[in-house]
């Protein structure tokens, strides 16, 4: 123990005894083996000499190794990325460019983020007023959900009063107009009071509108926000004939810019507003009229045409309807002669096929068909029998050539099909009118058709 205490009390390592006898088995060691070389530094020199060479050779090949096989797995990975992947990727990349060019681009979309904007901008008392406690009344007026243009169409085509605000969200001046006229109620009523058959509409943007952007320098706008109202108009002039009046055409007739300046809100609106709305009712009523007139006398005018072309469609349709009815006529006399001629070889009964036929009246008829005609011959013979052609004779001027110059791709309407009665009732109908008749086994050598009427 006093050992054990020295040790720990003096902090000092004493050396082992440098001699050439094996050391002790101490815990955890392996058994020393005789080493044959005589010098005990020269282990200690190569082990030296091996770590320098691996720190100074291998080490820095093999960090160069992983470093190039990294890059290397990288740019093939980009070189041979798979089609399919790269193909999806772009798709969709410009799914979401078509998609926010589209939302960017859409009017009623730019105008309800205007809306909104404003709506952001009301006080309190604007929203829950006691001309508004529930809501009931509108605390903005109702803004066309459309383009600029849609709203001007609109004005122009329908005679209507179109009143235009427009904002700088960047500079905006002053708020008043906001605030005591825009949201006022006396205003809001101009576009909601039903005894005004909603001749007035209102379109709103800001400049990050390109349409408001627009129309702002159209109508040199110097400052923001902007109120002004837009109708059709027109002047007269003295001609050698009387007075004569210029045609309409959209003009600002009325317009407000930056701020209103004190003064009483409604008193605003009815001077500037209401009144100069009356002033050109009148004209614009006739305008109206007019527009009205030229609208029914179009709408007329493109009946008659259609009604016109109706009964050039139904004149053409009956042309081709008795050209087809004579075209089919022709036909059968063409066919007739040859029906006839096979009527009568009928005592010859070899290579034939014998078939007979329901008609439709009842009476039953048996012929002998050669095995090679083509079925359509059945049909013939039932159509000629139906029409009595069988007993006359054929009047069919034309030559063999020209015949079938004339029918070559003429098809003539059946109004039957042919039906066998036995099971599973087969449809002679089904078959290509060319087909020759010993290819159809429920007719040869022999069978039973009946005649149905479509």
């Amino acid at each position: 123990m006093s050992s054990w205490s020295n040790f720990f009390g003096r902090r000092q390592y004493e050396l082992l005894p440098t001699t050439n006898d094996p050391p002790q088995n101490l815990p955890g060691t392996y058994p020393a083996e005789e080493s044959t070389d005589a010098s005990p530094s020269s282990p200690s020199i190569g082990n030296r000499i091996a770590k320098w060479l691996i720190f100074l050779f291998i080490a820095p090949i093999t960090v160069a190794a992983v470093v190039t096989l990294s890059i290397l797995s990288k740019f093939f990975s980009f070189l041979y990325l798979d089609d399919s992947e790269a193909q999806r990727r772009r798709s969709a990349s410009e799914t979401a460019t078509t998609s926010c060019n589209a939302l960017m681009n859409d009017p009623i979309s730019k105008v309800e983020r205007f809306v909104r904007a404003l709506e952001e901008n009301l006080l309190p008392e604007q929203l829950y007023s006691s001309n508004n406690p529930d809501r009931n009344v509108a605390a903005l007026p109702p803004f066309f959900q459309g383009s600029y243009t849609q709203a001007l169409y609109m004005a122009i085509n329908r005679g209507k009063f179109l009143y235009v605000y427009l904002t700088n969200p960047s500079n905006e001046s002053s708020s008043s107009i906001f605030d005591h006229v825009v949201t006022n109620p006396k205003f809001i009523s101009i576009f909601t009071s039903e005894n005004r058959n909603n001749q007035n509409i209102i379109w709103g943007g800001d400049l990050t509108n390109l349409e408001a952007y627009q129309l702002a320098n159209s109508l040199n706008v110097t400052k923001f926000p902007f109120l002004g109202v837009l109708c059709l108009t027109r002047t007269s002039t003295m001609t050698p004939q009387g007075p004569s009046k210029t045609p309409p055409k959209i003009s600002l007739i009325l317009k407000i810019q930056g701020g209103i300046g004190e003064g009483d809100p409604d008193k605003l609106i009815q001077s500037k507003f209401i009144k100069r709305a009356l002033k050109y009712e009148p004209e614009l009523a006739l305008i109206r009229a007019e527009l009205k007139d030229k609208y029914m006398s179009e709408m007329v005018r493109k009946q008659q045409n259609a009604d016109y072309q109706q009964s050039l469609l139904k004149d053409r349709q009956k042309k081709a309807q008795k050209a087809q009815k004579r075209l089919a006529a022709d036909y059968l006399r063409w066919k007739q002669s040859h029906i006839l001629g096979l009527r009568l070889q009928q005592d010859v009964r070899e290579g034939k096929a014998r078939i007979a036929i329901k008609m439709a009246g009842g009476n039953r008829e048996t012929f002998y068909f050669p095995e090679d005609s083509p079925i359509e011959d059945i049909f013939l013979f039932v159509e000629l029998h139906q029409k009595s052609l069988l007993e006359e004779e054929s009047n069919f001027t034309l030559s063999q050539v020209e015949a079938e110059e004339k029918f070559r791709d003429f098809s003539y309407p059946y109004q039957f099909r042919l039906v066998s009665p036995v099971p599973p009732l087969p449809l002679l109908s089904d078959y290509d009118k060319s087909t020759p008749v010993k290819d159809v086994g429920f007719i040869y050598p022999s069978g039973l058709l009946m005649v149905e009427r479509l």
